[in-house]
């Protein structure tokens, strides 16, 4: 499908201060969907919103609505929060960087192997072991500022020693 900006906004508000989706006008001969919210949501809390038969994602359709095209690669909640389409919490991201700042709990990168800790960046960069935890924390956070720049997710550690 071929959604412009302009159609887009022909059929949907975005109010980008509260990241809310309204449906203005579907069609003249019917108006249940007038006004009310647009989307459904996912059961990981992303919104989608069907529009001529093909489902987008509402953070895509925010960019396209706010800048007149859809994102190169991906979008990416700053916050991690999935259900917070507000437009200052998303920011255009390739697919690595939209990686970098996936919530996770506990440790991001950083495992025991009995008596010694080793550190890693996603799966393949393997960053050593270590003899404290702290030592393979900082380890793998230092590397993820590097990978990931702001869109790196970091230990508690490493974000109040900075």
């Amino acid at each position: 499908m071929n959604l412009t900006q302009t159609r887009l906004k022909e059929l949907l508000h975005y109010d980008p201060d509260i990241g809310i989706w309204t449906w203005i006008k579907v069609n003249k001969h019917n108006k249940e969907h007038d006004g009310k919210p647009a989307g459904n949501r996912r059961a990981d809390g992303y919104l989608r919103i069907r529009i001529g038969g093909h489902l987008f994602y509402a953070s895509r359709l925010a960019c396209l609505y706010m800048t007149g095209k859809f994102p190169e690669e991906e979008m990416d909640h700053e916050d991690r929060d999935p259900g917070n389409d507000k437009w200052t919490n998303l920011r255009e991201a390739t697919s690595s960087q939209n990686k970098f700042n996936r919530g996770m709990n506990g440790l991001r990168g950083v495992y025991c192997t009995g008596s010694k800790w080793w550190a890693m960046v996603g799966r393949s960069n393997y960053l050593g072991t270590f003899d404290t935890l702290e030592q393979a924390i900082i380890a793998r956070d230092t590397e993820a500022l590097k990978c990931g720049g702001d869109f790196a997710l970091l230990n508690q550690l490493m974000e109040t020693s900075l």
